[in-house]
């Protein structure tokens, strides 16, 4: 049988739990004021390099929600206390019943003023807390932890995204931003910037003038006696670099077009060009297979209508069996090559394109004319560039070596990037 017992409202306990709640919203107070001065403190060296010292065992949470919760939590313990009074009392034990009962009105009481007050609290800091907030989200904006967790179309949308705000808030017409600017190449540079490149690209060229039928080579070709051409013993060196660290097949895509006189045989061509050494080395190996196998292969000679005193020659980079030459690394690759040249004197221009970008490119020309030529020479040239390109990290030093005007040498560095397009070319000056 249930005991006849009435829940009372007592004010008595109401007013206690009301002066609870304002002592625990005075030490959340106290607690803030704490933070604040703590905040106002010059950092210590391992804050300020990132490192908190402090061992943190429990979230940093404020004092007002520690006591909303510890009120919950009472609350809670209040209504198994009531729960337990009320079994207590159909069974009949009147001293349990006595102490859950107790018990309940305490916890209820202390729940309800330590849940009132930190709820108020929390309301007074609602302000703070969303200002909290939002320092939390920019900090981690700052960061690129949330750049990670992003597909490759999620930030390639994003790059667009700020890319076109920045644009709109530099007042750029819309039709400017996405067709009639300088901006549609972007796109297409910073797809180089994932491809590999030369790290060094130089090259040493000696041109000097020869009797061609004086040549060892050519004396059984039938050539006319004192014909002049020039010489080129052509070094070059570069060394490529791949900034994904993949493996990546490399086929050398290296070939050149010349003039050939007319009175030279198809047969005979391929003497104008030939490649006395050759030497690769990927990631650190040497691929003593290539370096012996290297040559050029005459693969095309057509016609040139408006020059009908000679013919174009095709030389292509193959191996001996004509196959083009091609290998695998992931790091780097070097390469240098030495070549022969043979071309008609008129030959006044040479001109060096590159086909990857470049972030240092070197051209040392030296010219020398024959003992029995009755004119001198000078050389000039200059860089095949965009105007983005600095104008003071290219050195040209004409005249390096100029010697009575039969011998002269030009000297051109380009200590910035090119892309593939631009190189550099030399301008033969006979006086």
């Amino acid at each position: 049988m249930l005991l006849n017992v009435e829940i009372p409202f007592n004010w008595f306990q109401l007013i206690i739990a009301a002066l609870a709640g304002l002592v625990f919203i005075f030490l959340a107070f106290l607690f803030k004021r704490r933070q604040e001065k703590q905040k106002s403190l010059p950092l210590r060296r391992e804050q300020i390099i990132g490192v908190d010292v402090r061992k943190k065992h429990l979230p940093d949470y404020s004092v007002a929600a520690w006591v909303t919760a510890s009120g919950f939590i009472m609350i809670l313990v209040a209504i198994f206390c009531l729960i337990g009074a009320h079994y207590a009392n159909h069974n009949g034990y009147e001293m349990l019943f006595a102490s859950l009962y107790f018990s309940y009105h305490m916890m209820r009481d202390l729940g309800i003023g330590l849940f009132s007050g930190g709820v108020i609290a929390i309301i007074l800091e609602l302000r703070d807390i969303v200002e909290k907030t939002k320092r939390a989200v920019f900090a981690v904006l700052k960061t690129d932890l949330w750049l990670e967790e992003m597909t490759s179309n999620d930030l390639e949308d994003t790059r667009n995204k700020i890319r076109r705000l920045l644009l709109t808030k530099q007042n750029f017409r819309q039709q400017d931003v996405n067709v009639n600017s300088l901006i549609v190449l972007e796109d297409k540079l910073r797809k180089e910037l994932f491809v590999p490149y030369y790290e060094k690209y130089r090259m040493e060229i000696n041109c000097e003038e020869v009797y061609l039928d004086e040549m060892a080579e050519f004396e059984d070709c039938g050539i006319p006696s004192k014909t002049m051409c020039l010489k080129k013993k052509i070094l070059t060196r570069f060394t490529v670099i791949n900034p994904t660290n993949f493996i990546t097949k490399e086929t050398l895509a290296i070939s050149i077009i010349l003039d050939c006189p007319i009175f030279l045989r198809e047969e005979d061509a391929a003497k104008l060009c030939t490649i006395s050494a050759f030497s690769v080395k990927s990631d650190g190996n040497a691929f003593k297979s290539i370096e012996n196998e290297a040559k050029y292969l005459v693969s095309k000679n057509f016609k040139k209508d408006p020059y009908p005193s000679s013919y174009d020659t095709q030389f292509t980079l193959t191996d001996k069996a004509g196959n083009p030459i091609s290998f695998e690394y992931s790091n780097s690759f070097s390469i240098e090559y030495e070549e022969l040249r043979y071309v008609l004197i008129d030959d006044y221009l040479y001109r060096r394109r590159l086909i990857k970008p470049s972030r240092f490119t070197e051209l040392m020309y030296t010219y020398e004319t024959h003992k029995n030529s009755s004119h001198g020479v000078i050389l000039t040239g200059d860089c095949i560039t965009t105007s983005l390109s600095t104008s003071d990290r290219i050195k040209i030093r004409e005249g390096v070596k100029r010697v009575d005007g039969k011998r002269d040498q030009i000297s051109i560095e380009v200590d910035d990037w090119l892309l593939p397009g631009n190189g550099l070319f030399v301008l033969h000056c006979l006086k």
